[in-house]
């Protein structure tokens, strides 16, 4: 018969093991079932720990009032005078010029060559750059006894200083080797002296541009710098000195309330997101994998409660007064309009005292989160952590059972082997029997 593995008993022994086994394998199919559990769980738990650090970096953003403020700056002259804030200002008007620019030094080859490659004469090459001297061998073994081997050494070689070959385009000697400061002002200046001799092409240099601090009038005082774009000349700003001026730039720092609600709305966004996948794993619905679940629910209240917090100070009264509400499904609200009315008013102190002061909302706020994600005693990271060792143990149990079954299995097959063995001899008694018999009965 096809497909029986029983010769004498005539049983489908293999379909005896896999019913056997089938039913054998039920607690595996559970633990599994538990796994894939945890794993969806655990998946889903990671998306809102995510969620909460999202939340805890738009928060830590602008938890103090230097953070929250927002400023902005502007040039009359933006053409020849940039302004960029770039810390934390003071607001006010200030008159500034630009009276020079500052500079690096550049040299050009005193003379021009008919080739990069034109062989020079030996010696050394002594370059300072501040304070700071280095020798450059013209050597034919340092491969700089042409001017295109001494700009790849001083690449190569140097600090504060560059080189490449120039191509005038004129007349027989068109290339020039060039030698630039990288920084400018008069401390970063540039020298060269070279000491020659033997057959070959002499070097020199010309002094093409000296290197100079910069100097700009601010409020009627003179000030000097090694950089065109000096920062904190007023605190806070970095100017962007463009080109010399015949007159005064007027230079506005002014609050910038539009920016102060930009990082408001970043972490109303923030929040929003975390309040939405609470609802979206709260009841029945498909994917609420973390329904009921205790973690999940207490982060969730912990910072409801922060919010339900009566703020207010001096002539603002509850977070309402600065454009800031809770809906009915527990997301925040933000009239950005509203915020920017008040942050241009003479509340602006008050609205920054109730957001970032020592009992503000966004204070408040951090302290909480810094709770809530705390890598030891908080509550996201250990049920992580618990979830990463429920796993694992189901996963060890059941490899260990997966053993247990392959004997199972191999004891199964070598019983109903050894049931096939007895069959056998039963069958030969009982033929040798019937032959006995069925002689007797011819003999009779």
């Amino acid at each position: 018969m096809a497909g029986v593995d029983g010769i004498v008993s005539g049983l489908n022994t293999s379909q005896i093991i896999q019913s056997l086994m089938e039913a054998a394998r039920g607690p595996i199919r559970a633990m599994q079932g538990k796994v894939d559990s945890l794993e969806a769980r655990r998946a889903k738990f990671q998306e809102l720990n995510t969620l909460v650090q999202a939340l805890q970096t738009a928060v830590a953003a602008v938890d103090q009032a230097s953070e929250l403020e927002a400023f902005s700056a502007t040039s009359s002259q933006p053409s020849s005078l940039g302004v960029r804030v770039t810390g934390a200002p003071i607001a006010g008007t200030h008159a500034v010029r630009v009276t020079a620019l500052a500079q690096s030094t550049l040299l050009r080859s005193s003379s021009g060559y008919a080739s990069p490659t034109t062989q020079l004469k030996a010696g050394t090459m002594t370059v300072t750059v501040g304070s700071t001297s280095t020798v450059v061998p013209l050597s034919d073994a340092a491969g700089t006894r042409t001017i295109q081997g001494i700009a790849a050494y001083v690449n190569e070689n140097l600090d504060g200083v560059q080189a490449y070959v120039l191509n005038t385009g004129s007349g027989s000697t068109p290339y020039r080797l060039m030698l630039e400061g990288e920084e400018t002002g008069a401390a970063n200046a540039v020298s060269v002296s070279i000491s020659q001799s033997g057959g070959g092409a002499s070097l020199a240099f010309s002094s093409m541009r000296s290197a100079q601090d910069g100097t700009l009038i601010v409020d009627s005082t003179t000030v000097t710098t090694p950089t065109n774009s000096p920062a904190n000349i007023l605190p806070g700003i970095t100017f962007d000195m463009l080109q010399t001026m015949s007159s005064n730039a007027t230079v506005v720092i002014g609050r910038d309330t539009s920016g102060m609600a930009a990082k408001v709305q970043s972490v109303v966004d923030a929040y929003n997101a975390l309040s939405a996948f609470v609802k979206s794993q709260t009841g029945t619905q498909d994917g609420a994998v973390l329904s009921g679940d205790a973690t999940m629910r207490a982060v969730s209240r912990r910072l409801a409660n922060v919010l339900s917090q009566g703020y207010g100070t001096g002539n603002l009264a509850g977070l309402n007064a600065i454009g800031i509400g809770t809906a009915q499904d527990g997301s925040l609200e933000f009239d950005s309009a509203e915020f920017n009315a008040v942050a241009g008013g003479s509340n602006y102190d008050d609205l920054v005292e109730m957001l970032s002061g020592a009992s503000g909302l966004l204070t408040g706020m951090a302290s909480e989160l810094d709770v809530i994600t705390d890598p030891v005693s908080g509550m996201m990271q250990p049920r992580l952590t618990s979830f990463e060792g429920q796993i694992e143990a189901l996963q060890d149990r059941i490899v260990d059972q997966e053993a247990r079954l392959e004997g199972y299995e191999a004891t199964l097959r070598q019983q109903f082997s050894h049931l096939e063995v007895v069959l056998a001899r039963y069958q030969s008694t009982g033929d040798f029997l019937a032959a006995q018999l069925a002689s007797l009965n011819s003999n009779d």
